[in-house]
């Protein structure tokens, strides 16, 4: 009788656990007719990051998050409802799905909202893990982006995340510390960009500045006396014109002006300068008494001499009658005392 109580044990343990893998799926989609249970994940297409339920350390309530799927080490990098954590009670219940009106939400099990996007569809949305880690709500009709996690930072910072501040909706990015290691509610320390003046980052404990970070001069982070003299940060500007539009690009326009008048009136001065020096050093200097080689490629040069006008008048009487020979295609021919030595 024992031995068939403990057979009767173990098959029900078996079956429970076999029952347990058919009931954990692996999604890729959540939508308002596939969402999210306890025992689901929404995995991104590299299977990169992971998307669930989860319970932090040794707590008892569970949370909505994004972790590394590789890492054997659950390392979160995203709570939902870090301020709203589900009890023990109700957790088998929830599910995290699209609604009617294009919101991804979190329900209990006496489907109260927990946690929700706060974003609206005009219909069929879903929701996306990327392989960045960021969770992206799209409109099925627009396929416009509605919503994306990477717009609301927890307490850690992936590659594509902005910190600092949106100049046309207002909104902010920063970092907030969880308040214990078993409890990612909001907790003292905030890491969070002043744009007052020059940007710069300041850590806080509560009100309390603990650190802050050196400005943005335009090229680095200066100021830290952590900092070495070799380093420095470099910025991707892919996405700055739909942060920084109203500024619109102004300094950057001037000094690209600037620059570009700069190496114009360098080229021109140059050239100018350079036609000057050929014009003065590289010209025939000619002299009166001096001569003049004449002659075509190839042949023999022959050598004229040089006068000066008032040398000529002076030696054909200043062009008299009596002095003319002829004229020619050239011009009139004088004849003229002047006696030419050839060496």
């Amino acid at each position: 009788m024992i031995l068939m109580e403990e057979a009767t044990i173990l098959v029900l343990l078996v079956f429970s656990i076999n029952m347990q893998k058919i009931c954990t799926a692996e999604i890729d989609i959540i939508s308002y007719s596939s969402f999210l249970t306890e025992n689901d994940t929404l995995v991104s297409p590299g299977r990169t990051f992971e998307l669930g339920f989860f319970k932090p350390g040794s707590s008892d309530n569970t949370y909505v998050g994004i972790w590394y799927k590789q890492i054997s080490v659950k390392t979160v990098v995203w709570v939902a409802n870090r301020d709203y954590p589900l009890t023990t009670n109700n957790v088998s219940s929830s599910m995290l799905r699209i609604d009617s009106v294009g919101n991804l939400v979190l329900k209990n099990y006496t489907d109260h909202v927990v946690w929700s996007s706060n974003s609206t569809s005009s219909g069929n949305a879903t929701a996306q893990l990327y392989d960045s880690g960021n969770l992206v709500i799209t409109d099925g009709n627009s396929m416009k982006i509605l919503w994306e996690s990477f717009d609301y930072p927890t307490d850690t910072r992936l590659p594509g995340m902005k910190l600092g501040k949106n100049y046309l909706t207002g909104a902010e990015w920063h970092l907030t510390s969880w308040k214990s290691i078993d409890d990612p509610t909001i907790g003292e320390f905030t890491w969070s960009m002043d744009t007052r003046g020059y940007p710069h980052f300041v850590l806080r404990d509560g009100l309390e500045v603990k650190f802050r970070h050196g400005p943005w001069n335009g090229e680095r982070f200066s100021g830290s006396s952590w900092h070495s003299t070799n380093m420095y940060f470099s910025i991707n500007h892919a996405h700055t014109p739909s942060v920084f539009k109203k500024n619109g690009g102004t300094n950057i326009k001037k000094i690209i002006l600037i620059v570009v008048f700069l190496v114009v009136f360098v080229i021109s001065l140059s050239t100018w300068w350079l036609y000057a020096w050929k014009k003065r050093h590289l010209s025939p200097q000619i002299e009166e008494g001096g001569s003049l080689n004449v002659g075509e490629s190839g042949r023999e040069a022959m050598e004229l001499p040089l006068f000066s006008f008032s040398r000529v008048a002076e030696a054909t009487a200043n062009f008299s009658l009596g002095n003319k020979l002829g004229e020619g295609g050239f011009g009139p021919v004088y004849k003229s005392n002047i006696l030419i030595h050839y060496r």
